[in-house]
């Protein structure tokens, strides 16, 4: 019977017809090659028979060892394991990649890009106690007001405890300052604010303490005493040797260092920014005056108290931290001698914010689950391109604080200022607007009108981003005239800090205090006010 070539057998004798030609082939049971008929050979090697030529096993083997052979073969070999290794990779990555795309998604959709929020001074928004200064019960008691507006995030300007009522001069960062109420009306405010679907965050004033912090003295000894608690404090402010100028006497006539070199503070631009402490023997500095000396964040203890802080704040159910002065954070004393030129952060303040982030996002450090913990840095001399990629959701921009309606072309001015920082926006670092702050002058003594104040209003508004206004801007509130004889004990309070207007009496619904306010109530502020503005 005639059989088609190239089929497989399993006979030990098969018959071939070809070309009407009858042959007898003897095979191994099951061999083949390539669907070819394996034959024996009178050696008893099988052969493989193709296109009537007869390859033996030598034959094929040196087939197997030729140079194109060995390299074919290695090829094949090498993809291969590249493709394991690729397929392992991309699993990899897939899965590490889950959380990230879930990060990716707070940032495209995170709940403060495009909320408005609403910057109060506790201590001028609302009196609720009658003795004349406003407290967190009296912001609690003023939510309707700011769910009409339209408010979705508060932001508490700094409610430390602090010097004489001055919570920028903290003393316990742990604690409510006593004149605008307790920890327990912080929960109650933050249990309200949470209730009306709001969020609230709060100032972090991270660059200094007052010299009364009980972080100071001890600081400030001359020999550290063997207590831990003193000694873990002995590095927590900025402390430098200073330069020798035997041309420089103290009063009791011993030669002393000059300054390490020639910064001024921040608050007059004149004065030195350090001070010599004739109990250390070393000069401290200090970025504002010198009652309020510099932390020092070289110092992994005070980084590490600094954590707790944060911890601390967020089991208090904060949903963010606005980080100010972000820029004096680093760098460390010995840096102090360059030329800080660069408006870029240093390397260690984004490692200290990277590590705040990470504090942030871990559950085991309390807060509202579920939510993005917003973290928000002053934006005042700070490269906005690079911070997005260490865990900073916001940066507050100041570009409209500083305009005003006396410019040349004002129009082209303002328009100018929002397209430059529009042009800083990207995905990962939304822009911000914001017109005042309770550093600037109010944004209607700026302009010069109402009306004008109003426009500005309008646009920044409109503007995509997230907006930050400043209490009473939206009411057009101007500076006070700081004639109170009660304002000599706030030195540090500029006119902008006025009692928020909320209707047309004397005392503008801020307050029932026989004393009146704390602080000057702006004359006059019939236009102004919140019954007004309301009708």
């Amino acid at each position: 019977m005639a059989t088609p070539s190239g089929e497989y057998f399993h006979h030990q004798t098969v018959r071939i017809v070809k070309n009407g030609q009858t042959t007898f082939t003897v095979i191994e049971k099951d061999e083949t090659t390539n669907g070819l008929l394996i034959q024996r050979t009178n050696s008893g090697t099988p052969a493989a028979k193709c296109n009537g030529e007869v390859f033996t096993r030598a034959d094929l083997m040196k087939y197997k060892e030729a140079p194109f052979w060995s390299r074919f073969r290695m090829c094949l070999l090498l993809l291969l394991w590249v493709a394991i290794f690729g397929l392992t990779g991309g699993a990899v990555y897939l899965v590490a990649s889950s959380g990230r795309a879930c990060a990716e998604e707070n940032w495209a959709t995170g709940w403060w890009r495009n909320s408005l929020m609403y910057q109060i001074n506790v201590r001028t928004f609302q009196d609720s106690d009658s003795d004349g200064i406003g407290d967190l019960a009296g912001v609690r008691s003023r939510l309707d007001y700011l769910q009409s507006i339209k408010v979705e995030t508060i932001v508490l300007n700094p409610i430390f405890m602090g010097v004489h009522g001055n919570s920028f001069a903290v003393t316990d960062f742990s604690n409510i300052d006593p004149q605008i109420g307790t920890l327990q009306d912080f929960n109650e405010l933050v249990a309200d604010v949470h209730a009306r679907n709001m969020t609230i965050v709060i100032d972090f004033v991270v660059t200094h303490t007052a010299r009364e912090h009980a972080w100071f003295p001890p600081s400030e000894m001359a020999t550290p005493a063997f207590s831990a608690d003193v000694i873990q404090t002995r590095d927590f402010y900025v402390w430098h040797d200073g330069v020798w100028d035997t041309s420089e006497l103290d009063y009791q006539g011993r030669t002393i260092p000059g300054p390490p070199n020639s910064w001024k503070t921040r608050d007059d631009g004149r004065s030195t920014a350090w001070t010599w402490s004739g109990t250390r023997k070393q000069y401290h500095l200090h970025h504002l005056s010198n009652a309020l000396p510099t932390l020092n964040y070289a110092s992994e203890t005070l980084k590490n108290v600094m954590d707790d802080v944060l911890r601390f704040w967020l089991r208090r159910g904060v949903d963010g931290f606005r980080v100010l002065t972000v820029k004096d954070i680093f760098p460390g004393p010995s840096k102090y001698i360059a030329n800080l030129s660069d408006p870029a952060l240093p390397v260690e303040t984004t490692a200290l914010l990277k590590r705040w982030r990470g504090i942030m996002d871990t559950p085991s450090s309390g807060g509202r689950s579920g939510i993005h913990k917003v973290l928000i840095v002053d934006g005042e001399g700070v490269s906005i391109s690079q911070l997005g990629i260490f865990g900073v959701d916001l940066v507050v921009n100041a570009n409209l604080m500083k305009w005003n309606s006396t410019v040349k072309n004002p129009g082209q001015h303002i328009a100018a200022l929002i397209d430059s920082a529009l042009k800083t926006a990207t995905h990962r670092n939304p822009v911000s607007w914001a017109v005042g702050n309770y550093d600037e002058h109010r944004a209607a003594s700026r302009v010069g009108s109402l009306e004008l104040v109003d426009a500005v209003n309008i646009i920044y508004m409109l503007l995509p981003g997230t907006v930050m206004a400043f209490y009473g801007d939206e009411l057009g509130l101007k500076d006070a005239a700081q004639s109170s004889p009660r304002d000599r004990n706030y030195p540090a309070d500029g006119p902008q800090i006025t009692p928020m207007l909320w209707t047309l009496d004397a005392l503008a619904g801020f307050t029932n205090s026989s004393n009146g306010p704390w602080i000057s109530i702006p004359k006059p502020h019939q236009r102004s006010d919140v019954q007004v503005i309301s009708t």
